[in-house]
């Protein structure tokens, strides 16, 4: 684990502050200008009604300019410490989501697909902002708080019995505040990780709105996203109520103790034992006791916001809620393509809820703040796992669903790291090679390929980024997707939509070939890439792939067995295990299970072409 992940979450997310210490500590400092500032306003102003009250005008009128020069001066300074603000908080705040998205990229591939995808978009987009604000507010808050406290010891020293009613109500009310400070914190932590699976809800409707319509599940989706935000903003709520119950008998409390407080001064006053400047000052400034309470329990509401935001954008970083794809230090140019697996096993954990008595569900139910408890269960892929690809063959791998076809994929492209055992390419174990000797060295094509929100042109040189059009266009025609683009009026400076919105799930398959054709890797992986192809479009790229043979090592994982009847060797799993290899005819000719699934697939293609003629 780097430095920065190890440190606890509060110095992490200081961490990030670090570049602009010097601005940071001249924004504080100016902050506490402005306390200076405010109570040399309020004495000022006291004055001035003193100065009326004693019938001196024109030192009332003096003092009443300096009054509106230092109101001037503070808000020039709060508007230089509000641009300040944006331009640091506009700097750090992207700075924080650059460095977890970065992070979020190193997260494996079975580490995300067990977590809900709100858990990570709240934690890019909303999280950075809630820290730098709630520091922010932390900086003016406890800058008043400052301000109020020079009030309170200027009162102490007009009067050390007005000075001491008025600390021991600051108590009092500092106590409430404490109380409802820590309720507030319990309860945002609860609702920030009930809005997690609500934004994820969200994210489900934008990505699968076409599978929602057709297949008429509307009504089904509207009652989770409605019992999603209901639960979240049920809980929102319940926060608000708690939140404004304690405003308000605080608020009460407040107006009792103020009133007091003037009381006292009325009556020093009228026995002579306080002047009537320092009672206009008390009558001004008494409300501070009220604002100190409240500032102080919004200081610690932040700081509060604040733990809580940066535990979550910290936990990220921690290797064991959030496994990471770690690279070794050596550095390969080019491999060759021998991949060998020793004793490799795999297995994934997912937390699930414990399932109790009745008796126990009701003492639960009782205790609405109770966390649910899990038990972690272990899913075994495959275990002790064998078998060599020679460099420039063409190899595939078969089976039923859940076989573990595409988790060894998944292991080769190291997007997954085995749990037991080792893998090697060209003799050197996967697990020293450094990041760049693997990503130059190999492309994965997966049976769901992400077409980004760009031009056909632009997402093809995201694999090459220097590819004139002569080889983007050689790669579309390899891929089969050439007259295609041909038929689009602005060929390949066509933007094509947010994950190839425009294109069917077969052109957007093929792309995805050309994309990786284009940066032409000793090692090449179709992941069930064909699946979505018609028979004409995938006996093109059948072709394509035969041309790969003997030039790279090509690793197939076929739906279709007539696609890899053409592969130098056949890896036959199930449930995890290789039951037998060879070539095309070897396995038709021994397997009656091989043999079977190819007669399936024979009449299956015969039926179809049969019914379109028809």
């Amino acid at each position: 684990m780097k430095k920065k992940e190890s440190k606890k979450p509060l110095k992490f997310a200081l961490s990030y502050f670090k570049k602009y210490r010097v601005a940071l500590i001249i924004y504080v400092l100016t902050y506490a200008f402005l306390a200076f500032l405010g109570l040399k306003l309020s004495i000022e102003t006291a004055h001035v009604l003193d100065q009326i009250a004693t019938n001196e005008t024109t030192k009332a009128i003096y003092t009443l300019f300096a009054v509106i020069g230092f109101s001037l001066l503070m808000n020039l300074v709060n508007y230089l410490l509000a641009i300040a603000y944006y331009i640091i908080s506009n700097k750090v705040s992207l700075a924080i989501k650059a460095d977890i998205s970065k992070r979020v990229l190193r997260i494996n591939s079975s580490t995300l697909d067990h977590v809900a995808s709100g858990t990570i978009i709240n934690r890019i987009d909303n999280d950075p902002e809630n820290l730098i604000g709630s520091l922010d507010n932390l900086v003016y808050q406890i800058s008043e708080l400052v301000t109020f406290a020079l009030k309170t010891i200027y009162i102490i020293v007009l009067s050390w019995i007005v000075g001491v009613a008025v600390v021991a109500s600051i108590v009092i009310m500092v106590i409430v505040e404490i109380i409802r400070v820590k309720v507030f914190r319990k309860n945002y932590e609860k609702n920030k990780k009930l809005s997690e699976p609500a934004t994820s809800i969200t994210a489900e409707i934008i990505r699968s709105q076409k599978d929602i319509k057709t297949l008429g599940l509307e009504e089904q989706i509207e009652k989770k996203f409605y019992d999603n935000y209901s639960t979240y903003k049920k809980s929102v709520q319940r926060t608000a109520i708690v939140n404004q119950s304690f405003w308000n008998g605080r608020g009460t409390l407040t107006d009792l103790l103020v009133n007091g407080v003037i009381l006292l001064a009325l009556v020093l006053l009228d026995q002579g034992l306080l002047g009537l400047a320092a009672v206009i000052y008390v009558f001004s400034n008494c409300g501070t006791m009220g604002y100190f309470a409240n500032f102080f329990g919004y200081t610690a509401e932040n700081l509060a916001t604040f733990k809580v935001t940066a535990k979550r954008i910290h936990e990220l970083y921690d290797d064991e809620k959030f496994a990471i794809t770690e690279y070794g230090n050596k550095e390969v140019d080019t491999l060759k393509g021998n991949i060998k697996f020793k004793n490799v096993g795999f297995y994934y954990t997912e937390k699930k809820p414990i399932v109790k008595d009745e008796e126990n569900n009701k003492k639960k139910r009782k205790n609405k703040n109770s966390e649910p408890e899990f038990e972690e269960i272990k899913y075994q892929i495959f275990k002790n796992l064998n078998f060599e690809i020679e460099p420039n063959t063409t190899v595939a791998f078969i089976g039923a669903s859940g076989s573990g076809k595409s988790t060894i994929m998944n292991l080769i492209a190291k997007l997954n790291d085995p749990t037991s055992g080792k893998i090697y390419i060209d003799d050197h174990n996967l697990n020293d090679l450094s990041k760049n000797s693997i990503r130059n060295n190999m492309i994965l094509i997966n049976q769901f390929p992400y077409i980004y929100d760009m031009t056909i042109r632009e997402n093809i040189q995201l694999a090459k980024k220097d590819a004139t059009d002569e080889e983007i266009l050689k790669a579309l025609k390899d891929a089969n997707l050439d007259k295609y683009v041909e038929k689009l009026p602005n060929g390949l400076s066509t933007k094509i939509g947010e994950n190839g919105v425009k294109m069917s799930g077969g052109e957007k398959q093929r792309l995805a070939i050309a994309r990786a054709l284009i940066k032409n890797t000793p090692i090449i992986i179709f992941d069930e890439s064909t699946s979505s192809l018609d028979n004409v479009s995938q006996a093109e790229i059948t072709k394509s792939i035969h041309k790969l043979s003997g030039k790279h090592t090509v690793i197939i994982v076929a739906h279709r067995l007539s696609t890899i009847k053409n592969a130098d060797k056949i890896y036959f799993l199930d449930n995890g295990k290789i039951i037998d290899n060879g070539t095309f005819d070897e396995l038709n000719a021994r397997n009656e299970k091989f043999k079977t699934l190819f007669l399936a697939e024979m009449m299956e293609e015969e039926l179809k072409d049969l019914k379109d003629n028809i």
